[in-house]
């Protein structure tokens, strides 16, 4: 193992001070701790046996490294010293040794050293909180230039006179204006000490690790995702819910309040003073702003993985978000992203780390239903198909009543296959509501669409032009899903055996692909679930009919994320596929 302590003194000179750190597995070092979470600064205390030759002092950088790990960033800890208690200890009795008990302080704590003076620009326009944290910036009172300072959504702010105010002021009504977040951190790419200010909410592609925790043993390969301990802890905080707010400013005061709050629980009211802001405006968007945000529970989840000193390097650090999911807690039952508002390591035993998190997924959605179980539980319509005699034909436009009546809200996916003694009909132009055609090829011989979020089938109905039908059959099927259109949709006619959706398909979505084939019966490739499939009686005097299938599978992590397998033929054939969320 090769756990080292580096002290930078302020000529940026290191002094290792390993040696003198004495390993006690569990107890030194114990919840080396770091912060993301509105500027709040994490802190530790690191026991150190001086023999007299250490001269240790405040504010200086300070290093936890772990050269073990062959890959990711071997810093496991960066701060700043801070207090230090000095006791003769068990280890002298006579002579300069002792021990120290230093405080050791996280990156956020340098968002607090400065103080805006005359000459810094203090006295600021109206303008917006991204322009007010680039100024700040500019002064190099919030560390190096950031990559991470975002210009998204900027919000408007009040002329302020900021002469005599602390750096941590400004940000802090900046935050305040904007409900965004704001954390000094090291930025891995470059070893800079850099503020993040923006919006960290999980669901923002920001700081992404590739990294997993989970509670479910079949996900665990110890590679990307890794186990996490049965301890973990659920908080619902719902004390931070406020229904109204009145804010005192620099001029008068408002009252806001959230209609919705008051309706999903009750009338509660907070007051807040906001000496910085000047308008009624400006403070009503900030009462606005802030009751958005504290209108619903916020969900925090606490816990913990241990992980060799080999890899440790590759475990995210505070403010990086991650995919976590846990079998115990209903509402995140599957992979969900989670933004790491804390992060402690502690040295458990030999080459052996405890990683425990503080994780924020953000507002819960409503809980999901597993794929699979949308899959097992589809239902479907296959009436068989209607045919009248060679050339006595039917022209368009062609209908059935879909005959589904699923017991809660779902998708139902229809596709209708035609044929002709002599012609091939279409081809087929549109499907009329209450189904909306898939697919934007007008292609013969067949014709798709959806229905989402309803409990009945409807009336099927289709247009085309060209030709006559006398051979015609329909398959449907209800997926239990309450989304209301489709991700994304995809398409294969009449060449080849893929298709390619525009994006990249979601693990734990549903495709779903409507088939036809002419002379014969579509197989599903593999990998793919037949849900329905009418494979039409040949017309006596022709030898032709059509085949049909509906079938669906799950997307999975290592799936191709655009391209997928669909039925070949070496005759027309044709698939429409669509992508759905599984609510």
């Amino acid at each position: 193992m090769a756990l080292t302590f580096l002290y930078r003194d302020l000529d940026a000179t290191d002094t290792d001070v390993t040696e003198f750190v004495v390993l006690r597995f569990g107890q030194n070092p114990q919840g080396m701790a770091e912060n993301a979470e509105e500027r709040s600064v994490g802190a530790w205390d690191l026991e150190i046996e001086d023999n007299g030759a250490l001269d240790l002092h405040a504010q200086r950088t300070f290093y936890v490294l772990e050269d073990d790990t062959y890959d990711g960033d071997p810093v496991l800890w960066v701060g700043q010293t801070f207090d230090k208690h000095s006791v003769r200890g068990d280890t002298w009795r006579t002579g300069p040794g002792r021990v120290y008990t230093l405080s050791l302080i996280d990156l956020n704590t340098l968002l607090e050293r400065r103080v805006i003076q005359e000459g810094d620009d203090p006295n600021r326009p109206e303008e917006s909180d991204v322009e007010r944290m680039q100024w700040l910036e500019g002064l190099g009172y919030i560390g190096g230039p950031s990559a991470y300072l975002s210009t998204a959504n900027p919000v408007d702010m009040d002329a302020v006179d900021y002469t005599g105010r602390m750096a941590a002021e400004v940000i802090e009504d900046c935050m305040n204006q904007s409900t965004k977040n704001a954390f000094m951190f090291r930025d891995p790419d470059g070893g800079v000490f850099s503020t993040f200010y923006g919006d960290s909410s999980a669901d923002l592609d920001v700081l992404t690790s590739d990294i997993r925790l989970s509670n479910v043993l079949s996900d665990i390969d110890n590679v990307t995702t890794f186990e996490v301990n049965l301890d973990a802890d659920l908080w619902e905080a719902n004390s931070r819910i406020y229904s109204g707010m009145f804010g005192n400013y620099d001029g008068g005061a408002v009252y806001v309040e959230n209609a919705t709050t008051v309706a999903n629980f009750s009338h509660r009211d907070t007051s807040l003073s906001w000496p910085d802001v000047k308008t009624e405006a400006k403070a009503t968007d900030r009462a606005t702003r802030q009751l958005a945000i504290i209108g619903s529970e916020e969900y925090r989840i606490t816990t913990a993985l241990e992980v060799p000193s080999t890899i440790v390097g590759l475990i995210p650090h505070a403010g990086w978000r991650l995919q976590a999911r846990f079998s115990h807690f209903p509402l995140f039952t599957e992979f969900t992203w989670m933004r790491i508002l804390s992060r402690n390591v502690t040295l458990i035993g030999p080459n052996r780390y405890r990683v425990q998190y503080e994780l924020s997924p953000g507002p819960a959605a409503a809980p999901t239903i597993a794929c699979a179980t949308v899959l097992a539980t589809a239902s479907t319509y296959a009436p068989g198909q209607h045919i009248v005699a060679c050339h006595d034909h039917i022209l368009g436009p062609i209908g059935e009543t879909v005959a589904l009546s699923p017991a809660d809200p779902s998708v139902i996916i229809a596709i209708m296959g035609f044929y002709e003694c002599s012609f091939n009909p279409g081809p087929f132009t549109t499907v009329d509501s209450p189904y909306t055609k898939l697919g934007t090829t007008d292609i013969n011989q067949s014709s798709a669409g959806w229905y989402a979020n309803t409990t009945t089938g409807g009336s099927y109905m289709t247009s085309f032009t060209g030709g006559d039908v006398n051979n015609q059959v329909l398959v449907a099927a209800a997926f239990g899903t309450a989304a209301t259109s489709p991700v994304q949709e995809a398409e294969q006619a009449n060449s080849g055996n893929t298709a390619t959706f525009g994006s990249d398909l979601t693990p734990g979505n549903i495709i779903i692909a409507a088939c036809m084939g002419l002379r014969g019966q579509p197989s599903p490739p593999v990998g793919w679930t037949t849900i329905v499939a009418d494979n039409s009686q040949v017309i006596a005097d022709s030898g032709h009919g059509v085949g049909l299938l509906i079938m669906a599978r799950c997307v999975q992590e290592g799936d191709d994320p655009r391209v997928v397998s669909v039925p070949d033929s070496a005759f027309v054939h044709s698939a429409f596929v669509s992508e759905w969320q599984v609510l």
